[in-house]
């Protein structure tokens, strides 16, 4: 009999993001979830034992079907995920036959998290990936237009970076708005706030171009933007996808003029509250 096992799989945890389990923001489905907290997709797959075999080849043969399907449902997790405000994993997937390829190659070294037995001689699998990292990589277009690491490393070593801000908070309730690989922050001209031009590419495959949560208070307890975040308020979401957000006028250039002096866009200290 197949006893519930927890396998430790190797992911390695950014110190940004580590410790804010009360600011997660989940993504349910059916068969899975995406944790925007820490980047990790998990799904669930149950395996039925085939007539008429003997242990413990059945139970070999119960728990590999069960991966499959977990698999299966991991693929179909990851496919409803934002890239962008009008790319969605799916599509991409789709247009891409080399990015296709490397996402199978890790769907079919994904995680096996836990296993457990089940009434009927059935088993659960779950498994798990994360959007750090490879696989962000992979599903960040290269025609993305990131800010190139000298200018970062630059801006890093102006005056004033140790500034007053420690980290951006956008509230968003109310707005329909949807969490993104790479979420834009506009004003109400169009004009950008925050995107792919403010960070390097790097920055934003090791640790994802904002995190989300589910109230302002926790939020502000979010390590992510630290102890003292500039909050303001979003007007209203805009693209297919509802991933970008648009800031008055008149806080779209507080950002701004608090960028100048402060590090942390640059270093994807960016939270975003929603429903």
């Amino acid at each position: 009999m197949i006893k519930p096992i927890h396998l430790v799989c190797a992911a390695l945890l950014l110190p940004l993001l580590a410790g804010s389990a009360r600011a997660e923001y989940l993504q349910e489905y059916e068969n899975g979830s995406v944790n925007w907290r820490n980047g990790r997709i998990e799904a669930s797959g149950v395996g039925v034992a085939p007539a008429n075999l003997r242990q413990p080849q059945a139970e070999k043969l119960t728990k590999r079907g069960a991966v499959i399907m977990a698999r299966r449902n991991l693929l179909a997790v990851l496919k409803r995920i934002n890239i962008d405000s009008t790319n969605t994993v799916a599509e991409y997937l789709a247009s891409d036959d080399a990015v296709r390829s490397r996402v199978r190659g890790m769907l079919h070294n994904s995680c096996v998290e836990s296993a457990t037995s089940l009434p009927d001689d059935k088993v659960e699998v779950t498994v798990e990936m994360w959007l750090r990292k490879d696989l962000a990589d992979v599903l960040l277009p290269r025609t993305m237009p990131f800010r190139p690491e000298s200018a970062v490393a630059a801006g890093r070593e102006g005056p004033g970076n140790a500034g007053t801000y420690s980290g951006l908070v956008v509230d968003a309730r109310g707005l329909g708005v949807r969490p993104a690989l790479s979420p834009r922050i506009l004003d109400t001209e169009g004009e950008a706030v925050y995107g792919p031009s403010s960070v390097s590419r790097a920055y934003a495959v090791a640790h994802g171009m904002a995190g989300y949560a589910e109230s302002p208070d926790l939020a502000a307890q979010n390590p992510r933007v630290a102890s003292r975040p500039l909050v303001v308020r979003a007007v209203d979401a805009t693209g297919r996808n509802r991933t970008d957000l648009i800031l008055s006028k008149e806080d779209a250039d507080r950002v701004r003029a608090v960028a100048e002096t402060n590090g942390f866009l640059q270093e994807c200290r960016v939270l975003v509250v929603l429903d």
